[in-house]
């Protein structure tokens, strides 16, 4: 039994840096309202009440609906849902894809 807890232990060990390693390869997601827009960053006030900064770069697609569209098409207030990569040590995401909410459906009340 001794010998197998100690197999154990040895196995996490050499399949620490395997995990850590792993994070930064994987994409991000950021969803909130956008609190700020500008050429190179949004500001994402996000589900969680934080504030995030995203960068945004030649690379970054944007989508409304299923139709592309620009960074020009981004207003504050808007929700999104924004993909991207962290690379390691940086404290930003740099977006892969922006996805902005289409528009609510409005509704009249019949009287």
């Amino acid at each position: 039994m001794k010998s197998s807890l100690i197999a154990a232990v040895v196995a996490a060990v050499l399949a620490l840096p395997l995990v850590a390693g792993a994070h930064t390869g994987h994409v991000h997601k950021v969803m909130g309202t956008v609190a700020m827009v500008g050429p190179t960053q949004v500001e994402v006030k996000t589900t969680d009440g934080k504030l995030a900064v995203v960068l945004l770069n030649e690379k970054t697609v944007y989508e409304r609906g299923t139709a592309k569209t620009d960074l020009n098409a981004l207003k504050i207030g808007e929700r999104v849902i924004i993909e991207g990569t962290q690379a390691t040590g940086a404290k930003n995401v740099t977006a892969q894809k922006v996805r902005i909410g289409t528009a609510a459906a409005t509704t009249t009340a019949k009287k």
